[in-house]
């Protein structure tokens, strides 16, 4: 099954366009580039496609703009609300989706009944880059900043660099762009005087004059990426499925940590990366340096509450959930028994 189809929607909300390529397999194997505004769907996506095919290998990609060039960070309410029950359902039946926090913790405070069991990727690799003519963050004032969606990753680092320099955010002007690779690109055409883009983008800025100006872990250490969640439903129900699965994810990603090479070499075949790609090289070492990323799966407390307090002061949360309820550690203590046998 070779195939090709491509399409696009405009509407108020912006404007979608949607690929789908696909080759035969014997099983059905699917990747997703999705922006950052979208990875929270990708289970959802996921899902459904496995009602229709049923083998082959399918790529999709998705690119996503906003109607406005210039982003608030409000969320509407009607929305939040409605996202937080898909998920809620979803997750009843895709226990192990890990979008990042900031899902999480919106979904809570509409009351979605989920528990956080676990966070492979506490730490962040993430920065603002810029034109070589900003020699700090002070100097964004007044300048045009590419972010992705308003409460997406590169909005919320950009919001905290802001607040750490005493910069309000009405005095940089927001661009959206749907992703890192989008916004670099726009940053060393000029169209753009800085951009938040992934640190795996570090030699690319070397090689297109465009600098690093602030790297996430100097503003924002307690930011925490990507956990693993679930429904008080699944946990109760299937808990010692969920323990093995922590398990086999702990081993997995303490095998990817010690061993550089075959990781490095198994990221750019699956991205198709180019011979001299050094991206996955230096994300790798980015996450070795800053420890970004843990196979024990901790749930650090502390960072949640820094994360919920940033959300607060960017007005995409309105008030602070109870964290003790979001949180329950004992699949993973579970996990972590398994993993020592």
């Amino acid at each position: 099954m070779t195939a090709f189809g491509s399409a696009r929607a405009e509407s108020q909300h912006g404007s979608v366009a949607v690929e789908f390529r696909s080759v035969n397999s014997r099983f059905l194997d699917v990747g997703f580039r999705l922006p950052e505004d979208l990875r929270m769907a990708e289970g959802l996506i996921r899902e459904q496609l496995g009602q229709y095919v049923k083998r082959g290998k399918i790529e999709v990609r998705v690119n996503y703009t906003r109607p406005d060039a210039r982003a608030t960070p409000a969320l509407d309410p009607d929305v939040l609300s409605h996202t937080a029950r898909a998920l809620a359902l979803a997750r009843e039946h895709i226990p192990d989706a890990a979008p990042p926090s900031l899902t999480e913790l919106l979904a809570a405070s509409r009351g979605a009944d989920i528990k956080i069991v676990g966070c492979y990727w506490p730490g962040l690799t993430y920065a603002i880059f810029s034109k070589p003519s900003l020699n700090s963050a002070k100097d964004l004032s007044g300048k045009t900043l590419a972010i992705s969606g308003p409460g997406s990753l590169p909005d919320l680092i950009t919001r905290a660099v802001l607040q750490a320099n005493d910069l309000a955010s009405s005095s940089v002007s927001f661009t959206q762009m749907g992703s890192d690779v989008d916004r670099m690109r726009a940053l060393t055409a000029g169209v753009v005087d800085a951009a938040a883009a992934s640190t795996e983008f570090i030699d690319f800025a070397k090689e297109n004059n465009v600098k690093l100006l602030v790297h996430a872990q100097d503003v924002a250490p307690n930011f925490l990426r990507f956990c693993t969640y679930v429904t008080s439903k699944t946990l109760e129900t299937r808990k010692d499925e969920l323990a093995h699965y922590l398990a086999a994810q702990m081993q997995g990603v303490q095998y990817a940590l010690d061993h550089r090479d075959e990781s490095i070499e198994l990221t750019k075949t699956l991205t198709k990366a180019a011979p001299n790609d050094m991206r996955a090289a230096d994300m790798f070492d980015e996450v070795q340096k800053y420890h970004a990323v843990d196979s024990t799966m901790p749930v650090p407390a502390e960072k949640l509450s820094w994360m919920q307090d940033l959300l607060v002061k960017t007005k995409n949360l309105k008030t602070p959930n109870d964290l003790t309820k979001l949180i329950d550690t004992s699949a993973r203590e579970q996990a972590l028994t398994l993993v020592k046998k």
